[in-house]
């Protein structure tokens, strides 16, 4: 895939942001003096192995931390606005219309009782003050772009009766429902397969290349984050070791975990398992 061209004005700037929680036995650091930019229309993957603390930053960047955690110091800006420290009503005009998130767990996301139409179009209906069918015929459009067959049928479904992978893709079609100018995707492909992960990808560079949608993308999959970001960020146990182009990150990494992380990957590709060569 061809890397997208950004705009030259970070959307989002984080400095040095600190994140810790508290317990019986005391403070203990989760994340430690992280500082990242992302531009408009760019995509900076954020990788490393499991409990480095990149899905807590993700949630810190979209003010839902969870009660046990809390922001020690740093800043968070979106669009020369300072989050840290910002007031719930801040919040709540800034995520799903101007920034909107992909969790890990799509089962957890959507309400379980409610049909998953009534859930997709309120979005558009709050933020792009559309009308009950203008909602619901964007939002069947949105779905077949995503690979979804017979989109209004699965309008009229419960999130329990969908698999994994077409949760993933109606939560993800419920973050792009008000054109945010930030997605961050948390892990958005691990419940799909590779044909699906493509068709996912290429309907999020259609986006970006029409809205300046910048995305941060969290994943485990090294390959794909090489395949797909413009920059890489590479972390590890609560700390940002390295920043690197993608160019640099498939053969000139500096820091010994970036260049394990690549050849890990790498050799995992060339023996799948399986593979008895």
């Amino acid at each position: 895939m061809m890397p997208l061209a950004p705009s030259p004005s970070p959307l989002l700037q984080v400095t040095g942001l600190v994140i810790e929680t508290t317990t019986k036995t005391g403070t203990r650091r989760l994340v430690d003096d992280l500082t990242l930019t992302l531009k408009r229309g760019e995509t900076l993957a954020l990788v490393g192995e499991s409990g480095a603390g990149k899905s807590l930053t993700a949630k810190a960047l979209v003010g839902l931390l969870p009660p046990s955690c809390h922001i020690h110091k740093g800043h968070i800006r979106f669009a020369d606005q300072e989050l840290v420290g910002a007031p719930t009503t801040t919040w709540q005009h800034l995520r799903g219309r101007h920034l909107a998130m992909v969790f890990q767990e799509p089962g957890t996301a959507f309400d379980p009782v409610m049909r998953l139409g009534a859930q997709l179009t309120f979005p558009m209906m709050l933020h792009r003050n559309l009308a009950p069918e203008a909602a619901r015929r964007q939002t069947i459009v949105r779905l077949e772009q995503l690979g979804l067959d017979h989109a209004e049928a699965l309008l009229e479904l419960y999130p329990h009766e969908l698999s994994g992978g077409m949760r993933q893709r109606m939560l993800l079609a419920m973050a792009l429902a008000a054109d945010p100018e930030l997605l961050i995707a948390d892990e958005p492909t691990s419940a799909m397969d590779t044909t699906t992960v493509s068709q996912l990808l290429a309907t999020l560079q259609v986006a970006q290349r029409e809205r300046q949608l910048a995305l941060l993308l969290i994943t485990h999959d090294v390959v794909l984050a090489s395949s797909y970001a413009d920059r890489i960020a590479v972390m590890r146990a609560g700390q940002l070791v390295e920043t690197l182009s993608r160019a640099q990150f498939c053969g000139q990494a500096q820091h010994p975990y970036s260049r394990e992380l690549w050849e890990l990957a790498t050799t995992a590709q060339r023996n799948p398992p399986g593979d008895t060569r």
